[in-house]
């Protein structure tokens, strides 16, 4: 097996401008939502009704 056939194809990066926005921007989107994982997670610790209102918007 050669470890070509596991790459991924970034080709579509390279040539389309409207992909790279579109997958910056799920990037950007995800990491967002892993920040607000991490941040719901370290206020649940301290006060479980702000963390339910920040879920509740969250979810919406």
């Amino acid at each position: 097996m050669s470890p070509g056939r596991f790459a991924i194809d970034i080709s579509p990066l390279r040539t389309s401008r409207d992909f790279r926005y579109v997958f910056a921007a799920r990037l950007v989107s995800l990491a967002g939502i892993g920040v607000t994982g991490v941040a719901l997670g370290v206020g649940g610790r301290r006060s479980g009704v702000w963390v339910g209102r920040c879920a509740e918007v969250s979810m919406s």
